[in-house]
């Protein structure tokens, strides 16, 4: 039995086979299909390659396979992406007229990806740590970390074979349904695990909109330490003009998804960040009011999102910003080995 050592985190809120629908910020093109396809192709090699070590075959067997219909044509006509393994760059051409799609990593940051459009030379606008902040504590043997301790009961194990196997048939959950890995835990200890080929337990993984919970835990450590009230008006620069009714939405409301923004028919397609290279203070923070702020749930990447745009502006330096994750939760819990991602401009995705 093997504990759990890595764990990728991209803050993306998307759910990975989940039965698309139009992205929600309004029409679509061939001409921007084809960029958000070869976007999804770039961010994805990169992180999988510089954060994941994973192979090329690996690649597209666990990340690149049953990505979204809407963009399965554009991607199938793809070339080959180009990987500098020294400049940590992973470029994907699309278009005889425009630049590459890229995505480039850097340490505490993992892959970023640049704007559609933008050349080679953007590159130097991408956030990077002066010094990036190692873990210098000890390892505690949580469940999460390192050294874990297994002490498996037989008979546990033998009632959770069936149950955890049946995950992995592509049927027994739902047709179609793909799992790369289940890991079980009692009592803090691991009681029964198991991967996909070519993934084990410290191969990185995504975990999508489990990263809405990674992001509350963070703003939930921002409370403990003073820098933020949720009950508090949304700290958004670009919400406090005028007649603007946003400025009313409150850190508990984003929490809850109750911030009463426009995000679509489903709130859980957010595509010109996540494989376009938009920022998140252009798409997610740009939506207008369709109710009034409290009042209403409704499932919402967006939300999400603003919420840790909020905690940077209310922090007011972006060093301590990018370094608060690490330093105040992840390192603190074991969690060495968790990279949190970030659009161009600095803000987590």
């Amino acid at each position: 039995m093997r504990a759990i050592r890595k764990c990728l985190v991209s803050l993306s809120a998307l759910a990975v086979l989940a039965t698309p629908a139009l992205a929600e910020e309004g029409g679509s093109t061939q001409a921007l299909d084809d960029a958000l396809a070869a976007g999804y192709k770039a961010g994805f090699i990169c992180s999988s390659t510089f954060n994941a070590g994973q192979t090329l075959e690996e690649i597209r067997q666990n990340e690149l396979s049953g990505i979204y219909p809407d963009y399965q044509r554009s991607f199938d006509k793809l070339p080959d992406a180009m990987i500098d393994p020294v400049r940590k760059l992973v470029s994907v051409t699309y278009s005889n007229t425009m630049p590459p799609r890229m995505a480039a990593w850097r340490p505490g940051f993992g892959c970023t990806q640049l704007p559609v459009g933008a050349e080679e030379g953007a590159l130097n606008f991408l956030p990077r740590f002066a010094a990036w902040p190692d873990f210098t504590g000890e390892d505690r043997g949580s469940a999460i970390g390192s050294n874990v301790k297994v002490q498996l009961r037989i008979e546990e194990a033998e009632r959770l074979e069936a149950p955890v196997s049946f995950a992995f048939d592509e049927r027994s959950y739902g047709n179609g349904t793909r799992t790369s890995a289940v890991v079980v835990v009692k009592d803090g200890q691991v009681v029964a695990e198991r991967y996909a080929r070519g993934i084990d337990h410290e191969t990185p993984q995504r975990t999508w909109s489990v990263a809405k919970s990674i992001s509350a835990t963070i703003l939930g450590a921002a409370r403990r330490n003073g820098h933020i009230d949720l009950d508090y008006p949304a700290v958004i620069a670009d919400w406090n003009n005028g007649a603007d009714p946003r400025r009313e939405i409150t850190l508990r409301d984003l929490l809850q998804m109750a911030s009463g923004l426009d995000s679509g028919e489903t709130g859980s397609r957010t595509d010109r960040i996540y494989f376009g290279g938009g920022r998140v203070v252009d798409q997610a923070a740009s939506k207008v009011m369709e109710a009034k702020p409290g009042t209403r749930f409704k499932y919402s990447n967006n939300d999400t999102l603003i919420a840790m745009r909020s905690f940077r502006e209310s922090l007011g330096a972006d060093d301590s910003y990018h370094r608060f994750p690490y330093e105040k939760l992840l390192h603190k819990i074991g969690a060495v080995h968790t990279t949190l991602e970030v659009d161009w401009n600095g803000d987590f995705v």
